[in-house]
């Protein structure tokens, strides 16, 4: 008997805080609610709830704010403040109802066994399946199987969160934070932080931190820290930073009928080959070719080739070392420049505006 009357005046005390700060005054409203289904109710849905909500199998109210709990679903059409679990699933959004607000904003920590569905949303989630939410203003979301954040407005603004999925993670905008899925992450604009995953990362914009994927990572924007993966990063404009991977890393995007060019500042290292569209300065090292379209500042090294279309201003190290002007040093088994400035190493040299073409084990010139 003492708990009950305690609970009551915690009650009482909770609804006449709350009901000085009303969210949508326009409604009428009710310290407490009981549901059992969307028709079977103490109070219309049309009342705010502030207080607590207790709802059995399906409850649906204007706006709530205080403590939800429910053990099927948990529902409102308006403004959510407070703390909502639901042995099944939460839902805060509009669509279709009657009501004085533009928009559905949850300001909350949810608690669910399949999911979460918010129009705007900001604060905690967590759900055994998913959470989707329209907008994200910033939160942690937590789901065994994915995080999707949708934005469907026409300029989407950023996402703030921390997002973990047993699966994947999308945002419909740009995101800054930090983002650990077990297959992927996609993010249709500019990534600022963390992208984990087992298989692959994605940011349409520019990215801004360290992409880790399992297969392969891929911004189609700048890239501005590092990327690292098994099979292959792809930088599809200019890059300052560090490519790690065991097979491929490419400054270039090549799914584009007329890619742009990009510059590369940095370090890249693969097991197969790297490949840089633009200038590059700073270091490639690979285990089969480095190629490069335009000039070289810096070094590269690979067991069977460097080719490079411009110039090179450093060293090259390989079997077959190509490139238009030297200066600085080539060591391989064949070597080969327009002019040079600097010394060549190797079985063959040839230096080709040189009266003498070919010759052996040694070469250097100052014909610059």
């Amino acid at each position: 008997m003492k708990n009950a009357v305690l609970m009551l005046f915690c009650l009482v005390f909770l609804s006449s805080f709350v009901s000085a700060n009303k969210i949508d005054p326009k409604t009428p409203w009710t310290p407490f609610q009981l549901s059992l289904t969307p028709t079977i109710h103490m109070f219309e849905k049309n009342n705010s709830v502030y207080g607590l909500r207790l709802n059995l199998f399906y409850g649906k109210n204007s706006n709530v704010k205080g403590i939800d709990l429910g053990l099927g679903v948990n529902s409102s059409y308006g403004h959510l403040r407070g703390i909502q679990i639901a042995g099944f699933g939460n839902i805060n959004t509009i669509k279709k109802e009657k009501t004085n607000l533009k928009k559905a904003e949850t300001k909350a920590i949810q608690i669910a066994g399949l999911f979460n569905e918010n129009q705007y949303f900001k604060g905690f989630q967590f759900a055994g399946f998913s959470n989707v939410n329209e907008k994200n203003a910033g939160s942690i979301q937590l789901a065994g199987i994915s995080n999707y954040n949708g934005q469907k407005v026409k300029n989407p603004k950023s996402t703030n969160c921390f997002q973990i999925a047993g699966i994947a993670n999308y945002n419909n905008g740009a995101t800054n934070g930090v983002q650990v899925a077990g297959i992927a992450n996609y993010n249709n604009g500019a990534t600022n932080g963390v992208q984990l995953s087992g298989i692959s990362n994605y940011s349409k914009g520019t990215a801004k931190g360290i992409q880790l994927a399992g297969w392969g990572n891929n911004s189609r924007g700048k890239v501005r820290g590092i990327q690292a993966s098994l099979i292959g990063n792809i930088s599809g404009k200019d890059m300052k930073g560090i490519q790690i991977s065991a097979i491929v890393n490419h400054q270039y995007l090549f799914i584009e009928k007329t890619p742009t060019r990009g510059d590369y500042k940095g370090i890249q290292i693969a097991g197969l080959s790297n490949y840089v569209n633009g200038d590059i300065v700073g270091i490639q090292a690979a285990g089969f070719m480095n190629r490069v379209d335009d000039d070289v500042t810096g070094f590269q090294a690979s067991i069977l080739m460097n080719k490079v279309k411009g110039n090179v201003r450093g060293a090259q190290i390989g079997a077959i070392n190509i490139a238009k002007n030297v200066t600085g040093l080539q060591i391989g088994l064949y070597n080969q420049c327009e002019r040079i400035h600097g010394l060549q190493i190797g079985l063959i040299n040839n230096i080709r505006q040189d009266k003498t073409l070919f010759l052996p084990f040694l070469n250097f010139g100052r014909s610059f």
